[in-house]
């Protein structure tokens, strides 16, 4: 299936938005188990060097069917703006 530069650039603004929504909803429970499995319950521990870095890690999978369903109404849409 070939994507016109609309088509391409609808989808990548839709699945962004969704990545989007995904993150935020999931983040605090994310951050919170993330901490804990280091150690940073309630508190940072003293000895930890300032220059330390923590990395969150999110997965979130999308199948084809969502990105066929995501285009199959940009049609739709562009569609009715046609029909107005």
């Amino acid at each position: 299936m070939y994507l016109t530069n609309e088509q391409s650039e609808f989808l990548i603004a839709e699945v962004a938005e969704r990545l989007k929504d995904i993150a935020y909803s999931k983040c605090e429970d994310t951050v919170r188990n993330s901490l804990a499995e280091l150690g940073f319950g309630k508190a940072i521990p003293d000895n930890e060097p300032e220059d330390s870095s923590l990395t969150f890690y999110f997965d979130i999978e999308m199948l084809v069917a969502d990105l066929r369903q995501i285009l199959a109404r940009y049609d739709r849409t562009k569609q009715q703006l046609h029909i107005l």
